[in-house]
This record gives structure tokens, sequence and C-alpha cells, in this order.
């Protein structure tokens, strides 16, 4: 139910009410009012009417004594007495009309009672005043004893007797009616009143189950939504007015729960991204940083490594140019050592070149669709040692450089065949989704420590240290390198012979990463 609909409801009953209980009180008044009037009229009629009978008593009794004693004052007393009787006649008619008018016709029967009586007095008085003290006696009082007797004891004394009785009857019955009337409109007044407190009663029940109940439920759902709670919606309670609020305080609260989890959402998406944006970032200034240190360490390795031949080219020189050498043998020696120092130093720079290309993303390739066994033999043509080949993969086809593949290939075998021992294996095998070429040797193999470091520029493990064979420290670097730049990796395992093999995959979904690619467009 709608809250303008109760109100319009309880106030139609209020009005209604109040109207009601206002036109009984004016009703009541109204007829008080005419009670009291008509009660008031009984009683001067009542009175009158005894009045009247005390005057017709004394006229009767003047007229008694006139006839007895004489009339001592020429019948002044007996005109004064008809006047009165008059006066009262007319005052009880006055009166009758009152009545008539406030009543209705039932009344008309006082008037006739009252024109008999008026009628009665008259023939009385006219009688009486036409006797003489002569005519009583002469009668022997016959006359006035019948007079007396049946006149007026009996028809006067019933006629005025019957008026008083039935004004004393009007006047109880007036009084009982009025007191009737009042009770009635007492039980109407109460019974009024107590309908208007069953109303107020009800509209009081109302206003709490209707209207305060839900207010208070809307207060606390609103203050709870003020602390950013939007979890719960607000009950609908109360009229439709106020379940319409509740339900779009409701709907906004879910509203407002959704934007929240969209903006929490995308707050941790926006931190998400931003740490993601930093760690590239740091990356960046590592890669940054790491480039800048290789670059100085190559510069550093690169003077270092170097150093040597340059001052063994240079020596030599200065002992060719001094010309101290007489011997043709001696001289060719010098410009041997001076060549083998000018190939050692061009193949160091060549193998620094390469490993800075890698680095800086410039390695170029020329990959093609070939069998890698090709590749193999290519490196078996060109390796002093012999190999054993192990083909242990169905598919053996693979997208490289055959030029850099082989390069790698032969850096692998020299250094199994210079720090490891002679009985050298190339073994190819599927391994998952990469196509995998292990070179395994029968050496020593490498520490730990060793196999951590070992694609490191320049790094030089224990054996090699123990090995009179002088190297440059890049060949495991550039085979890291070239694997890479294929998509593929290098690692170092300890061999099942107890030597080390290097374990060289290319993966089949991707045989160049997409800077290689790039390069190589």
């Amino acid at each position: 139910m709608r809250l303008t609909t109760l109100f319009v409801f309880y106030a139609g009953i209020f009005v209604i009410l109040i109207t009601g209980l206002t036109a009984v009180t004016l009703s009541n008044l109204k007829q008080s009012q005419r009670w009291d009037e008509r009660t008031e009229l009984a009683y001067a009629s009542l009175e009158e009417h005894l009045l009247l009978q005390s005057k017709v008593f004394q006229l009767l009794k003047q007229h008694g004594d006139a006839l007895i004693i004489g009339d001592l004052d020429g019948g002044a007393l007996e005109e004064e007495l008809n006047e009165k009787i008059k006066g009262s006649i007319s005052r009880i008619r006055t009166i009758i009309a009152s009545e008539i008018e406030l009543v209705g016709e039932e009344e008309y029967e006082e008037l006739e009672l009252l024109a008999q009586i008026e009628s009665k007095i008259a023939e009385v008085d006219g009688v009486l005043a036409r006797l003489t003290p002569e005519d009583a006696d002469a009668a022997d009082g016959d006359v006035l004893v019948d007079l007396l007797d049946q006149t007026i004891d009996v028809e006067l004394a019933t006629l005025i007797q019957a008026a008083v009785e039935e004004e004393r009857e009007e006047v109880r019955e007036t009084r009982a009616a009025a007191i009737a009337f009042r009770n009635e409109m007492t039980i109407v007044t109460w019974a009024t009143i107590a309908a208007a407190v069953v109303a107020l009663i009800g509209a009081l029940w109302s206003y709490a189950r209707l209207l305060h109940l839900p207010f208070r439920n809307l207060i606390g759902a609103v203050k709870t939504y003020g602390t950013g709670d939007f979890a719960k919606d607000v009950p609908k309670l109360g009229g439709q007015e106020l379940r319409e609020m509740s339900g779009v305080l409701s709907n906004m609260a879910a509203l407002l729960r959704q934007r929240e989890l969209d903006q929490r959402q995308q707050n941790e998406l926006l931190e998400r991204k931003v740490a993601e944006r930093t760690h590239e970032l740091e990356n960046l200034l590592h890669q940054i940083e790491m480039s800048e240190a290789n670059r100085r360490r190559m510069m550093a390795d690169i003077s270092h490594e170097l150093r040597t031949p340059l001052t063994i080219i240079r020596g030599e020189a200065d002992v060719a140019l001094r010309g101290t050498l007489r011997d043709p043998d001696a001289v060719s020696d010098t410009l041997a050592r001076i060549r083998d120092s000018a190939r050692h130093t061009s193949q160091i720079v060549d193998d620094m070149l390469l490993v800075a290309r890698h680095e800086a993303g410039e390695l170029r390739l020329d990959p093609k669709d070939i069998d890698i066994r090709q590749v193999i033999t290519d490196a078996q043509d060109m390796f002093e040692a012999p190999i054993k080949v192990v083909i242990e993969a169905k598919n053996t086809r693979a997208r490289v450089d055959r030029l850099r593949m082989r390069q790698c290939l032969l850096s692998v075998l020299h250094n199994a065949l210079r720090y490891g021992g002679p009985d050298i294996v190339i073994a190819v095998r599927d391994n998952s989704e990469s196509l995998e070429i292990a070179v395994s040797d029968n050496g020593p193999g490498m520490s730990d420590e060793d196999k951590a470091q070992a694609f490191e520029r320049f790094y030089r493990g224990t054996n090699a240290s123990r090995t009179p064979t002088e190297g440059t420290g890049l060949g495991l670097p550039i085979v890291r390198a070239i694997m890479q730049a294929h998509g593929g990796t290098a690692s170092l395992v300890d061999a099942d012979a107890g030597g080390l093999c290097v374990v060289l995959s290319l993966s089949r979904k991707k045989s160049l990463s997409l800077v290689d690619l790039k390069q190589t467009g």
C-alpha cells in the first residue's frame, strides 16, 4: 500500500470521526436545549395549572363567603380573582401554544381540556354570581349544595385535577426522555471516542510498521553505505514508496559495489602493468648495464688477448729489422712466428666479433631447411681426429645456417679433442619437441663450478690450465652464441662414459628467434 493512500485513508477516518463527534455534540446541545425548553414549559404549565386551581378554589370560597356572610366589598375581590383566573388561563394557553410549536399537535388535547376548564369555571362563576343569600336560604341551600357537590367538587375539580396530573405526567415523561437522550448521546460519544482511539492505535501501528521502522532501516543503510560498505541490500519494508526507495538504494549500492570492484580490478591491472613495466625497465637497465660491463670487459679482454701475439709480432719484426739474422732459415722461422701470431690474432678478432655481434643482435644467418647429417659430415671432413656418429632421430631435418652450424660443431669437437679424451661420439636424437646433437668424450669431464662458467668469454677451466694446448677461451661462448641465434640452446652435462657431453638442442617449432629473423630480413 502506498503511504499516500494510507494517509488519505486514516485522514478520511479521522475527518469522519471528528465530523460525527461534532455533529453528535451539536445535536446533543440542540436536543438538550429542546428538552430543557420543553421541561421548562412543562414545569411552567404545571405551575400555572396549580395556580389556576388555587385561584378557582379561592374564587369559589369567596362566592361562598359572600352567600353566607354577605358581599362586603361589592364583588371586588371576586372580580380580581376572575382577572387572575383569566390571566392564568391565558398564560397556560400561551405555554400550550409554545409546546405545540415545539413538539407538535399532541398538545391540542391540553387546549381542549383547558377550554373545558375555562367553560366550567365561567359556568360556576355565573351561577354563583347570580345567587343571592335569599336564594340560597329559600331553597334551603339545595342549589348551592348541588353546585358545590356536583359541579365544583366533581366536574370542575376533576377537570382541573386531570389537567394538573397530565402536566405532571408530561413533566415526568419529558425528564425521562431527556435523561434517555442524554444517555444515548453519552453512549454515542463514548463509542465515537473509542472508534477514534482504535483508529489512532491503527494509525500508530501503521506508522511504526510502514514508516518508522523502514525509515530506520533506510537511515542505517545510508550510514553503512557512507562508510564504503556496499555489500548489503536495503530490506524492502514499509509502504510502496519506501520499498521503491529501498530498491533504488539497493540498485545504487550494487552499482557502486560493481564500480568499486571494477575500479579495484583496474587498479590491480594497472599495478600489474606498472610492475611489469618496471620489471621490463629494470631488465632493460640491467641489460644496458650488462652491455656496458660486457663492452668494457670485452675491450679489456681484447687488450689482454691481443697483447701477447702483438708483442711477439713486434719483437720478431724488430729482430728482423735490425738485420742481425743472416741465416735464411732463421729469417724464415721469424717470419713464420710472425705469421702464426698474426693468424692467432685474426682468429681472436673474428671470434670476438662473432660474440659481440650476437650480443648486439647483429649476427646474420642464412637459414635453410637441410639434413643435419650434412653438417656432421662437413665437420668430420674438416676435423683431424676420428669421430663416431650415432643417428637415433627419425627426422634429422632442421632449418639452420649450414656454415654457422658447422663452425659451432667444429668448435665443440676441438674442445673435446683438446681437453677431453680421444674417443669422441656425436649422437643425434629426438627429445620431445627438439632435435639434439650430443658431442661426448671420455676425458676427465668438468666440475659443476667449471660448467657454470664455461660459457663465459675467455674462461679456461681447470682441465684447460693443465693442458699444454693454448686456446682463446672463446670456443664455448661462440657455440652458445650460434645456438641462441638459431633459437636453440647449448648445455653441458656429464657423459655416460665419465667425460663431458655438450648438448646442442634445436627447437623444431622455433628454428630462429625473432631477433635473428629480423636480422636475416
